[in-house]
């Protein structure tokens, strides 16, 4: 039985709060890191690197008023300008103001992704095996490197951003018993596919789901989704969540998840 208290019952409201708060806590998921600087401020949390990688210096669950939030936005632009970095807004399930979008924009943001957010009963999902992936979770610093070797290509990251990604998840702790479990699937001898859960705020996510582009539209990613999904079936959890791109959202929805909301990432690059 998970430690924490778990989200039993299936509302939307609950659902779409749980969403967003373990998107949130899975980047203030501690841990030490010289680089990393991370702000729980509750009305906009976020975490800052010397890293010039966008996705590693971002604001998160925004939560505020329509006459403050034009301030907000401007004072993470002198943040991104006095760290020389790029950075991101991430408005997930619940972000407030409604104006926030277009104040981005108007501030020079460039809206860059638009995945889904999406939500399964675990006790009902279709999360049994019926490919030939052998998944191992990563307990060791080799089998990190090896992870992000596979992860960090498949999402579009520079190899300039493997190192950094490894520190700060090495920072953040990982393994059984921890928050934060990563997991490699192999075909034979061969590191093909990722994926990664975070336990909070009563649900389990899924992410950093990637296959290696030779091993595509075999059915692994909703493998590497279903892995850790039944891990955290196992120790209690009922919910599991997760943020999908288009490509990914078929594979989800195959295994149970249901599409719930439509998330927004805006990026901002010094001039």
């Amino acid at each position: 039985m998970a430690c924490e208290q778990v989200l039993e019952q299936w509302s939307r409201p609950a659902v779409l709060r749980a969403l967003d708060c373990n998107t949130t806590r899975s980047y203030m998921a501690g841990g030490s890191c010289e680089s990393l600087i991370v702000c729980r401020e509750e009305v906009l949390p976020y975490v800052m690197t010397s890293f010039p990688f966008p996705q590693f210096n971002v604001f998160m669950k925004p939560r505020l008023v329509e006459d403050n939030a034009e301030a907000y936005v401007e004072t993470s632009i002198c943040l991104a300008m006095q760290n020389r970095v790029p950075i991101t807004w991430w408005l997930g399930a619940l972000p407030t103001p409604e104006s926030l979008g277009r104040i981005l924009t108007e501030h020079g943001f460039v809206s860059i992704a638009s995945p889904w957010g999406m939500a399964a009963q675990l006790l009902s999902a279709d999360l049994e095996s019926t490919l030939k992936l052998k998944v191992v979770e990563v307990t060791h610093a080799g089998q990190l490197d090896e992870f992000s070797a596979v992860m960090c290509p498949a999402h579009a990251m520079s190899e300039g951003a493997r190192v950094p990604w490894t520190e700060i998840f090495r920072a953040f702790g990982y393994g059984e018993g921890k928050a934060w479990r990563h997991f490699i699937g192999y075909l034979g001898e061969q590191a093909v596919a990722t994926s990664s859960s975070f336990t909070g705020m009563g649900v389990v996510s899924a992410t950093h789901v990637a296959v290696a582009p030779d091993y595509r539209g075999w059915g692994f990613g909703g493998e590497m989704v279903a892995w850790p999904m039944r891990l955290a079936r196992d120790l209690g959890y009922r919910i599991g969540v997760l943020w999908a791109m288009d490509v990914g959202r078929p594979a989800c929805e195959k295994i149970g998840f249901t599409s719930l909301c439509r998330g927004q990432v805006y990026a901002w690059t010094p001039g």
